[in-house]
């Protein structure tokens, strides 16, 4: 039998600077890729940056207040919290009681613990007694407490002035949701 002859067109043509080329161009082209995507990593964490600066600058921070600021903001809040006390129905309570008998002078409201407190006048000590036992009796009130009492004059018979406290139930409520802020400064007051 014959044997087929090899037949080599190239001979022993050593390739190795081909493949040696080729590994060159893809490395370069690689190393092109790696630089690219590192640039745009780059420009990405920049615009982050610059969004962020943007952010703090459209939302600006509170202005620290000065005592002075403080001491104003403290007085306006409890304006407020007088101003927003239900007065026609306080003083409906209070004046309705023993009418003739005893006379209503004066009237605090305390807006944080919510108390009112009354200087009256009456005729006499059972006048006294009747106002305030119809106070205590009232739905709208708790708590009544008389705190002082004395004659007005020296002479017998003279009417009486008296003071006393009561704690606000009725329909308006007199501890306004400006009571925590109002302290809040003066808390922080150095």
């Amino acid at each position: 039998m014959r044997s087929l002859a090899r037949i080599d067109f190239l001979g022993r043509v050593h390739r190795r600077g081909l493949g040696t080329a080729l590994l060159l161009v893809g490395t370069v082209l690689l190393g092109w890729q790696v630089w690219q995507t590192w640039q745009e990593f780059a420009m990405l964490e920049r615009e982050r940056a610059g969004l962020a600066a943007l952010t703090r600058q459209a939302r600006p921070s509170a202005a620290e207040m000065s005592p002075l600021d403080r001491r104003r903001h403290a007085q306006l809040d409890a304006l407020a919290r007088y101003l927003a006390a239900p007065w026609h129905e306080l003083l409906a309570v209070f004046e309705q009681r023993a009418p003739g008998q005893a006379v209503l002078q004066r009237i605090e409201q305390d807006a944080q613990t919510g108390t009112v407190r009354l200087t009256a006048r009456a005729r006499h000590a059972e006048a006294m007694v009747q106002y305030v036992t119809l106070l205590e009796r009232d739905p709208r009130v708790s708590s009544v407490l008389l705190h002082q009492h004395e004659s007005d004059g020296e002479l017998p018979g003279s009417p009486l002035v008296f003071q006393l406290s009561a704690a606000w139930k009725g329909g308006g409520s007199l501890a306004a949701p400006y009571a925590t802020a109002a302290s809040a400064p003066e808390k922080t007051r150095p």
